[in-house]
């Protein structure tokens, strides 16, 4: 490789998204500081000369992110350990070379050579969809209904509404079942509700004021014309 180099005059070579310059006159050594530092040069300049024809058929775009994945790998990040939702100084990196895994067998030549040469190949990079764990303070978004039922349950075990800072535990779940109803309630005022909904809601606290041998408290309507 140093002798198809010696007597040649390497010109700037530049492809559409890497700019290497490499000059040298006379002897492959001359204006470089070693034998190895020469062969490095030359290296460089035969890859970008592949690289020009590489982002011909590519486009620049796809070359930017190629590179962008390159240097990601030559920092010391592990190809193995990425998932598909890699992003890379903003850019979806994983997303991309997802895509490209598969499309692989329709990839030009030289871009599936250039992504072999990293270690970047469908069988060597399983680029998993990342699991996203539910944390404890998800909460399950329920119907008006279901919470109703919930609150049902409520007043059957306890004999009672909810207070306004009451909950309840359902299947480990934590629910704030008093204050669900303080909103009902505001909404019954503001007449937000359906008639299907103030219908259910009467059913149910209904059900809980005519229990046997239970009298109403003093701070309870004893006649029901809306959701107490």
């Amino acid at each position: 490789m140093l002798a198809a180099a010696t007597g040649t005059q390497l010109q700037q070579i530049t492809t559409r998204t890497v700019p290497v310059a490499v000059s040298t006159s006379g002897p492959a050594r001359s204006g470089v500081t070693g034998p190895a530092c020469a062969v490095r040069a030359v290296r460089r300049c035969l890859r970008c000369e592949k690289g020009w024809t590489y982002a011909a058929v590519g486009g620049p775009d796809w070359h930017r992110k190629y590179h962008l994945l390159r240097r990601h790998i030559e920092a010391g990040h592990d190809p193995t350990t990425w998932h598909r939702d890699l992003t890379i100084n903003g850019v979806k990196a994983g997303g991309w070379l997802h895509r490209q895994f598969t499309a692989w067998t329709r990839l030009d030549d030289g871009q599936r050579t250039l992504l072999t040469h990293l270690g970047l190949t469908p069988d060597q990079v399983p680029l998993p969809v990342r699991k996203t764990s539910v944390t404890p303070g998800t909460r399950t978004r329920r119907s008006f209904h279901q919470t109703a039922e919930l609150l049902r349950l409520f007043v059957q075990r306890w004999g009672r509404p909810p207070s306004a800072r009451e909950s309840m535990e359902v299947d480990g779940e934590h629910i704030m079942i008093g204050p669900w109803l303080c909103k009902v309630r505001t909404k019954q005022n503001l007449r937000q509700l359906t008639e299907e909904q103030i219908q259910l809601m009467m059913e149910i606290l209904k059900d809980e004021r005519e229990s046997p041998g239970r009298e109403p408290s003093a701070e309870e309507p004893r006649i029901i014309s809306e959701i107490p």
